[in-house]
């Protein structure tokens, strides 16, 4: 019997150790020196401080998705910047072609404006020529007319090259392109188609419808008395002593 209660004291005294350990452990603590708190206390701002101080694991994801777009806007800005050189490049290259074209057509049309005042010259210089050379014919056939005073008209002069007014007119429309013409006061019977042998009265073939320069439509030159008359559209050539019509050229002029 007596066992049994030892025993059962260790038991109880066993089970209650830990727990009185405990109790003294607490009852040390709350006795700690004041030193240790104040060790304690100085100490605690510190870890205060590294807590703050620690970035958490969603500051650095946000940090690092912001340097992420940062680049990306670099690139962007990057590519903008390419860009707008090659719209520079491109529109200096259009500036280019362009001066070049205006150049080339300055030159062109300084070509062009030679060209028709080396052609105006060369016309001028045949007028000249052609002028010259008519008033020697019609000073010759004026001579002649006056040393042989039978001579007849002669109708030969179609055949002659210089005389080809149809490709003349071809080539200058303006020239054969006249006025509007008026009949005279007295001649009411408008527009007849003469024929070679008809006489004309005198009012036809006054001075003022003369074709005093036959040889700008390239006209064989009038001498002694004939005379190179327009009426409307055609071109009489009549015998101013007699009104005979002579040669006579239809619808020379417009």
């Amino acid at each position: 019997m007596l066992n049994k209660t030892i025993i059962a004291a260790l038991l109880a005294a066993t089970a209650l150790g830990p727990t009185l350990a405990t109790a003294q452990e607490r009852a040390a603590m709350i006795k700690r020196p004041s030193a240790d708190r104040a060790q304690h206390r100085s100490e605690r701002p510190h870890r205060d401080r590294v807590a703050r101080t620690a970035v958490p694991a969603s500051s650095a994801r946000s940090t690092l998705i912001a340097s992420a777009r940062t680049a990306q806007d670099r690139d962007r800005r990057d590519s903008r910047r390419a860009r707008g050189g090659d719209r520079r490049d491109k529109r200096e290259g259009r500036r280019d072609d362009n001066r070049d074209r205006r150049q080339d057509r300055r030159v062109e049309r300084h070509d062009r404006g030679a060209d028709r005042r080396d052609s105006r010259e060369d016309r001028r210089d045949r007028r000249r020529e052609w002028g010259r050379s008519y008033a020697d014919r019609t000073d010759h056939y004026r001579y002649d007319w006056n040393a042989h005073d039978r001579m007849r008209w002669n109708r030969s002069w179609r055949s002659d090259r210089r005389y080809d007014w149809r490709d003349h007119r071809s080539r200058y429309r303006s020239t054969y392109r006249m006025p509007r013409y008026y009949p005279p006061r007295d001649y009411h019977y408008g527009y007849r188609r003469f024929a070679i042998g008809i006489d004309l009265g005198p009012m036809l073939y006054q001075q003022r419808y003369w074709i005093n320069d036959p040889g700008q439509y390239r006209l064989p030159p009038a001498y002694g008395p004939y005379r190179w008359v327009r009426y409307y559209n055609d071109a009489l050539l009549v015998d101013i002593r007699s009104g005979e019509v002579v040669d006579v050229i239809y619808d020379i002029f417009w």
